[in-house]
């Protein structure tokens, strides 16, 4: 009897074994098509990848594919995997890899999830040695949310490499907590100008919200941060912002001058498309670009 039960569950387990090998072969055949370039595959990589969607137990193998380096394998991958919400909490457990692949793989994937369970996850990966895990989980917690994400993210906008302050400052935007807009005002001093633009950017989603601080900043005494506020009301089109940027155009530096020009052309309201129109530039550059942009 009981070299029978041993046979049963013997058999069990083939049966069980041979059915994980073919859903395996299965994951495996799809992500091929999935993540190919090849043009014999080109028309399946979206209906494969919307089969693997619809597969919640291909989870755990795609999991073990977060090793890959191959460029576009890894876009696919994220593609798939940041559009099923049942894969927060096993990507959310590869962000605690010693395999520094993997955590940037699901920092990565977690943002495009967007789910605030992964929120603690990602604030530990903020002290992770490797700048681009450190940059991925910013960006990530921006958009998670989570009540740990504004103090996670505004520590990293003071990190020491400036691709993680630059994910850092987008991340706020994403985030968009208005107590954050003095930080993000602050940011238009950095030293590394793509953490300047990424705050330009994460300033005009707050819309009306950031105009206070924005107009401040506009009275700045440094043309870097004038120029980068005026920029981001042009962004928001801040009806509130034509008067200063009117008074900006009789800066004696011709990049305040064009700054303003290109901001009035956004906002485009006829107070400043009439302010546009009147204002006498004198740098061949700047008059080149007013003119252009009153023919649109």
């Amino acid at each position: 009897m009981k070299q029978f039960a041993f046979v049963i569950v013997l058999l069990s387990f083939e049966t069980i074994s041979a059915e994980t090998d073919t859903l395996r072969a299965k994951v495996d055949s799809l992500f091929l098509r999935a993540s190919s370039g090849q043009l014999k595959f080109r028309e399946l990589n979206e209906p494969s990848k919307k089969a693997l969607r619809e597969m919640p137990e291909a989870i755990p193998y795609l999991v073990e594919k977060f090793t890959i380096r191959d460029a576009r394998e890894r876009r696919a991958l994220i593609d798939i995997l940041g559009k099923m919400p049942d894969a927060v909490m096993p990507v959310v457990e590869a962000t605690q890899s010693s395999n520094r692949d993997v955590v940037k793989a699901a920092c990565e994937i977690l943002g495009e999830l967007k789910d605030s369970r992964a929120t603690p996850y990602l604030v530990k990966v903020l002290d992770h040695p490797d700048i681009l895990a450190r940059g991925y989980a910013a960006t990530g917690l921006g958009k998670c949310g989570g009540k740990e994400a504004r103090g996670g993210l505004l520590k990293t906008l003071n990190d020491s490499v400036n691709f993680v302050r630059t994910q850092a400052a987008a991340g706020l935007g994403f985030l968009k907590d208005k107590t954050t807009l003095s930080k993000l005002i602050d940011a238009l001093q950095d030293e590394y100008y793509g953490v300047r633009f990424a705050a330009v950017s994460s300033l005009a989603k707050f819309d009306s919200t950031a105009v206070p601080y924005l107009l401040k900043s506009l009275h700045s005494e440094v043309p870097m941060v004038r120029q980068l506020s005026a920029e981001a009301l042009g962004k928001i089109r801040s009806r509130a912002a034509v008067p200063p940027l009117s008074r900006m155009l009789k800066s004696k530096l011709w990049s305040d001058r064009l700054t303003a020009i290109e901001a009035l052309s956004q906002i485009d309201t006829p107070a400043a498309r009439r302010i546009l129109s009147l204002h006498r530039e004198g740098e061949l550059l700047v008059k080149a670009r007013q003119e252009e942009l009153l023919k649109r």
